[in-house]
């Protein structure tokens, strides 16, 4: 089966007959796909990355079959987010990039980060909407039985030690949006106790005034502070990607 005849098999549902080939052709033109079969069951290992784009695969699965058209990729990619209660920056870079900025989407890198096993597991059409690729079999997998192995995996990472640059990295981004919005150095309740700031008192950015909660670091060295953790993020949330989990 060809590249054509097998994102046909994955359009027919949701298109009128008349304009699956063409359609097709098109799919084929922004992405290839395999016509290999990849079946996924219970007691598989694959890695996080790939487990997020089988959940992915499950929702656009369901929104095409409810609607009995195309999804939109953001509904799809919202939905995957948000049910697995993933920051953005556990997300796989170039699927979150797509849907947080107006740039062109690179659809080859994000396709290579939503595929299981070398193989994309959505079809996209030159409208942005996407189907389930149907060369993707889940073997019986239910979305909530592969979400449950997902934040699982992740609330093991959310109790491990290096999982502090990202605390670390949310909190100054916080301290640097109230220094810039309100031009002022004390941080007040309820976003900042000093129980939530204690690491960066820890670190000498805030200091403990007795009832008051003092920055006294200036913005550069914050921002440049938050640099260095984000990029401690980035190795994580990579690692965390990469990280195998049993469905």
């Amino acid at each position: 089966m060809s590249c054509i005849d097998a994102v046909m098999e994955s359009l027919l549902p949701f298109l009128p007959a008349a304009q699956v080939e063409e359609a097709a052709r098109s799919c084929c033109s922004i992405a290839h796909y395999g016509d290999s079969e990849v079946r996924i069951g219970a007691g598989d290992q694959v890695t996080i990355s790939e487990a997020i784009a089988l959940y992915s695969h499950l929702c656009a699965a369901q929104r095409c079959t409810e609607s009995r058209a195309p999804a939109r990729y953001e509904d799809v990619v919202f939905d995957t987010k948000n049910d697995l209660f993933l920051a953005d920056d556990f997300m796989p870079p170039s699927v979150m990039k797509s849907v947080d900025t107006d740039e062109p989407r690179e659809w080859k890198k994000i396709l290579q980060e939503l595929s299981i096993r070398g193989q994309p597991t959505i079809v996209v059409l030159p409208d942005g909407t996407v189907v389930p690729f149907s060369r993707i079999h889940a073997g019986g997998l239910g979305k909530e039985g592969v979400a449950e192995r997902i934040r699982k995996s992740m609330a093991d990472l959310e109790r491990s030690e290096p999982y502090w640059h990202f605390t670390v990295s949310r909190l100054l981004r916080s301290v640097l949006f109230e220094l810039e919005r309100r031009g002022r150095q004390e941080l007040t309740k309820p976003m900042f106790t000093k129980e939530k700031a204690r690491p960066l008192i820890e670190m000498g950015i805030v200091a403990d005034a007795g009832q008051r909660l003092l920055v006294v670091k200036g913005q550069d060295e914050i921002r440049e502070e938050m640099e260095r953790q984000l990029a401690e993020v980035r190795k994580l949330a990579r690692g965390w990607l990469d990280s195998k989990v049993t469905l």
